[in-house]
């Protein structure tokens, strides 16, 4: 692009290559989809009929590891935050349950359904 002074229009999704004494105008094409994936096959009967082709590979970045000093509340409250996370609580010694009536079943009646104009 930089060798022909091609001038790229965002809005009109145009690419305008100057070729000798005209003009080349290379439109983009409207795609519902995000992801236009083509087949090998496809591919292939493109290329036969003369279609130019441009191979692009996309490569996702590792994420960044982030520090707690890299946000700027946490730089002032350092002391509040642990370190290292200690993990999860231990277990408890006694299951905690609360007795409404001693010894008392739970009710073993389906409750009550609305209709579903309600």
């Amino acid at each position: 692009l930089i060798l022909h002074d091609a001038v790229i229009v965002c809005g009109k999704k145009e690419v305008h290559v100057p070729l000798k004494k005209r003009m080349l105008v290379v439109k983009g094409v409207d795609c519902v989809s995000r992801l236009k994936v083509v087949s090998c096959m496809k591919v292939k009967k493109y290329v036969d009929h003369g279609s130019c082709l441009f191979i692009a590979q996309v490569v996702e970045k590792e994420p960044i590891e982030r520090h707690l000093e890299d946000v700027p509340v946490i730089c002032k409250f350092l002391d509040v935050f642990p370190k290292d996370l200690p993990g999860l609580p231990p277990p408890q010694q006694v299951e905690f349950e609360i007795e409404l009536v001693p010894g008392a079943a739970p009710v073993a009646r389906t409750p009550y359904r609305l209709a579903p104009s309600e």
